[in-house]
């Protein structure tokens, strides 16, 4: 995290790298959290694993990941590249520069809704319709049928079902991912140099350091925001109707399942994130420092 205010475009490269990555490594993780929050009760780890591996074998796993990989390069890119714009206009203008914390949640927020609307939407829509499909039907979907099939029922509007979700889970998970990052990071780049009797400000950053503290801090930020995620997937498959709104997914889960269902999937998110997490911070601290 060294951005100047200037070569944007090196934000862009190296978030987009970083993005994908990180999600050809953690996919199948992504796969059965999103099919445990789906099924409910009904299904656990071992069912969904026994069951998509007798059905469609090891590359099961990378169903719906299509559109994820597709859209993990601009997510990515739209990550990195605003919080580092949005943490630069910060210092630029001295705000919140007493209150670093503050400063890097607001840029990671920032960083999150940006990429809510132009990509998390769309692609997180188009994967679970593909999982969806295949899992009642038992028939795969191609990136274009799954694509076309929600234009064809819902229009544009289709691609944003659920927005008001991903938007609170994708700002509230940047926010705090940035945040923990820096606050976990700190300490351990100046334990880091007090090893090298070197002065921490002066030393330059060990991305194995950076990738430690993201992964440490994705795997925090899991447990605090799946609430979002799981209303993020059943709303995005709410083709029923049963859910109205985001409020009354969030009420009618607990009311249903208990309020621990609000925390379904957390375990594989969390298995998911901290690998994933880690190479992403990993990969981009690399890049962006062989500039």
């Amino acid at each position: 995290m060294n951005y100047k205010g200037h070569d944007s475009y090196r934000t862009l490269i190296a978030g987009g790298l970083s993005g994908l990555a990180s999600l050809i490594t953690i996919y199948p993780t992504e796969y059965i959290k999103s099919q445990v929050q789906f099924q409910g009760n009904y299904y656990g780890f071992r069912q969904i694993c026994r069951q998509t591996y007798q059905n469609w074998g090891l590359f099961g796993f990378y169903r719906g990941m299509t559109p994820l990989l597709i859209g993990s390069i601009p997510r990515s890119m739209f990550k990195f590249a605003g919080y580092e714009q949005t943490h630069y206009l910060l210092r630029k203008h001295q705000l919140l520069t007493k209150y670093p914390d503050l400063q890097n949640f607001l840029s990671g927020s920032v960083a999150g809704v940006l990429t809510a609307v132009t990509v998390s939407s769309f692609t997180d829509n188009i994967k679970m319709n593909s999982i969806y499909h295949q899992t009642q039907h038992q028939q795969k979907l191609s990136l274009f049928q799954s694509t076309k099939q929600i234009y064809q029922q819902k229009g544009i509007s289709g691609f944003y079902r659920g927005l008001s979700s991903t938007c609170m889970k994708e700002s509230l998970t940047f926010g705090l991912r940035f945040t923990f990052y820096h606050r976990i990071f700190r300490p351990l780049h100046s334990f880091e140099a007090k090893i090298k009797n070197q002065d921490s400000k002066e030393m330059p950053k060990n991305s194995l350091t950076s990738a430690v503290a993201g992964g440490i801090g994705g795997g925090i930020v899991c447990l605090i925001n799946n609430p979002f995620d799981v209303a993020q997937t059943r709303l995005q498959t709410n083709y029923s109707g049963k859910y109205h709104n985001l409020p009354h997914c969030l009420w009618n889960v607990i009311k249903e399942e208990g309020i621990m269902a609000l925390w379904k999937g957390a375990s594989y998110r969390s298995l998911r994130a901290i690998p994933g997490v880690m190479i992403s911070f990993y990969v981009y601290e690399i890049l962006t420092h062989s500039y």
